[in-house]
């Protein structure tokens, strides 16, 4: 028995949700060395961010879009400042089943990254 809370709220199960007591943020052990070496970022730097997001605190903008669906699931592409108050860094997460958020990809904006950012930000 799934214990996916989308049924209850008459949503599809990839539409992105959160549960406060429930939803969990993961990625994978593998994806993270990969995302390392291509993108020199950790997704545990991902989390931590969209952590920071659910905070009822004033925090940075954080963008995003979605879903788009690719390699057979729904996807969201989100973008937001880093720790460091000045890079724009950009990620990709999914949902899956059972209220976990899953980090696909993480990694500095690009330039027209950026630019989009800055444009919705003022």
């Amino acid at each position: 028995m799934s214990s996916s809370y989308a049924p209850i709220f008459g949503i599809e199960e990839h539409e992105l949700r959160l549960i406060f007591g429930r939803t969990r943020i993961e990625y994978g052990a593998e994806k993270e060395d990969v995302n390392r070496r291509d993108h020199q970022y950790s997704l545990e730097s991902a989390r931590w961010l969209l952590e920071r997001w659910l905070m009822p605190t004033s925090q940075p903008l954080m963008v995003y879009k979605g879903p788009t669906k690719r390699k057979g699931e729904f996807r969201y592409e989100m973008m937001t400042i880093d720790d460091d108050k000045k890079t724009i860094v950009f990620f990709v997460i999914t949902m899956r089943k059972d209220e976990f958020i899953r980090i696909i990809s993480f990694r500095k904006a690009s330039d027209v990254e950026r630019t989009i950012y800055f444009s919705l930000a003022t």
